[in-house]
């Protein structure tokens, strides 16, 4: 007996939602009768803001068509193409996706067989075999001993109907399909610099490193979510993989990339030398967007990103932020309402492990309408709007400052600030704060766990309807106690000093995320 968590419905052409029973309607062909197709999954749970594994119970869609297309249908009009139909369903529905897993479906029983074969056993190290693959796995890719079929048919009565190379619509009244998931690979590509002639000059008097390490060969050293770079250099736990991996058969926690670069490097211009020190690793050539500031980088796989080490002749001064975004996830609520979810990870640099100066962080948005102002927002990320970029960076953090730890809108609490924000970017600004807690305990409300390396990941949901045609610009915030006193960031914060005994200094992350989304609530940014 297979359960599930959430079963909602969709009807093609109709507005309206209809529940699948044991007790369909049914006829002779498809002229008359519509066959439900069942869509299983199991997705991943998402809990406190966190990724934290893959849902024990499966998600199901059900689909009854109110009409199908030619490719259907035989010459005669009366016979169906089952695998045709299986197509068309999942090319209207929503395909399972998130940051976890890839899933994988198939047309028909016979098709799943042969296709599944070519796909990699974790667990024992080896693709799948011919008696491993009849019917679908678990939410962990383990082999099931009996279960339904990856593809099953049945009649009006509920029960199983034999694969038949040309099934007609005269028998068959459901299908029920089942997608395979299996661990989501990614990709990185850093350059980084051992001598002069690894380094390229930026404008600003800093350099950046061409000397370019890719990930391995995806079959001798995938990478998935979670795992660390840099080899076995962490601790035990962090040598090892997360739960969700290690129940798919994986138990490194780290990828064994040669990540070091250089810590210092002497240049010679116009006869003088000068000695360049390590600044970081950032996402940009030009070090704007700082990630780290360990020159063995061994942050955590959270998408396909390019790094790039970065150096000058000062290092860095201050405690920053960075912020990174992920592809959004859409799937149907338990009521069949679509809904998006939208995460990013946060990432304080140039801290101190498990700082305990970070007293919160927030995630801010910036909902954009129009491709004029969308256009000005991302004209800020030019050198030459540098200024105006700070401006908008320090309103924002002075607008969290003043926030609750819940949602908020900037209005609301700091209309002054709101204002600057609205003038400088065209939009109102919205977001959520989080307190940070002790990271042995379970979060709760508005509280946040950050890891050892000071980074989190949060996520938030929105109705599909709602974001459609927008395009959201993702900030985030620190409060920060016992701020440098001397640093050259000083002119983009905003220091709290509501409680002299406690001063926190708000400060806003050097870049953003960017989210922009067509009108069916698809987002089409590039996350490479």
């Amino acid at each position: 007996t297979v359960t599930h968590s959430i079963e909602v419905s969709k009807i093609f052409g109709g507005d309206n939602a209809q529940k699948l029973t044991s007790k369909l309607d049914y006829y002779s062909d498809l002229k008359t009768n519509t066959i439900t197709v069942k869509l299983n999954y199991y997705d991943r749970k998402v809990a406190g803001g966190t990724p934290v594994d893959i849902n024990s119970e499966a998600t199901t869609y059900s689909y009854k068509p109110t009409s199908y297309p030619a490719s259907v249908y035989d010459e005669s009009g009366e016979v169906v193409s089952l695998p045709n139909l299986i197509s068309y369903v999942v090319a209207h529905s929503v395909r399972p996706d998130n940051l976890l897993d890839t899933y994988y479906y198939w047309t028909s029983q016979s098709e799943a067989v042969t296709e599944m074969q070519k796909l990699y056993n974790y667990h024992e190290k080896r693709n799948y075999l011919e008696n491993e693959v009849t019917y679908h796995t678990n939410q962990y890719g383990e082999p099931q001993q009996s279960c339904e079929k990856w593809v099953t048919y049945y009649d009006k009565n509920g029960d199983e109907i034999t694969e038949t190379s040309k099934q007609t619509a005269e028998y068959v009244s459901t299908i029920s399909i089942w997608y395979f998931n299996t661990p989501k690979k990614y990709s990185y590509s850093m350059s980084l610099a051992t001598v002069a002639n690894d380094l390229v000059k930026n404008t600003d008097g800093t350099y950046y490193g061409k000397k370019e390490v890719k990930s391995s060969d995806e079959k001798k050293e995938p990478l998935f979510f979670n795992q660390r770079l840099g080899g076995a250099g962490g601790t035990e736990v962090e040598n090892s993989a997360p739960n969700y991996l290690q129940r798919y058969g994986i138990t490194q926690g780290f990828v064994d990339i040669k990540t070091e670069t250089a810590r210092t490097i002497d240049v010679v211009e116009a006869g003088t030398t000068k000695t360049l020190k390590f600044i970081g690793w950032a996402t940009d050539t030009a070090g704007k967007n700082i990630v780290s500031t360990n020159y063995k980088y061994g942050l955590r796989i959270t998408g396909n990103v390019k790094v790039y080490a970065i150096y000058g002749e000062k290092e860095l001064d201050h405690p920053g932020v960075n912020i990174q975004g992920i592809k959004p996830e859409q799937y149907f609520d338990q009521n069949n309402v679509s809904k998006t979810r939208i995460s990013t990870m946060f990432t304080a640099y140039n801290c101190p492990d498990s700082d305990e100066n970070i007293e919160n962080i927030g995630i801010v948005y910036l909902k954009v309408a129009t491709t004029a102002t969308e256009n000005a927002l991302d004209a800020l990320m030019k050198p030459v709007n540098a200024e105006k970029l700070k401006e908008l960076r320090k309103n924002i953090a002075q607008v969290v400052s003043k926030a609750k730890y819940e949602f908020f809108k900037s209005g609301t609490v700091d209309s002054v600030a709101s204002n600057v924000i609205v003038q400088l970017s065209g939009t109102t600004a919205s977001g959520f704060k989080y307190k940070v807690v002790d990271p042995t305990k379970t979060p709760s409300g508005f509280e946040a766990r950050l890891t050892n390396k000071n980074r989190g990941q949060f996520t938030h949901i929105f109705t599909t309807s709602v974001i459609k045609n927008y395009t959201y610009y993702a900030f985030a915030t620190m409060g920060y106690k016992n701020y440098p006193s001397e640093t050259s960031n000083d002119d983009s914060v905003y220091e709290d000093k509501t409680d002299p005994n406690n001063v926190v200094t708000y400060i806003t992350s050097d870049n953003f995320a960017k989210f922009a989304f067509n009108s069916n609530g698809e987002c089409v940014t590039k996350f490479e």
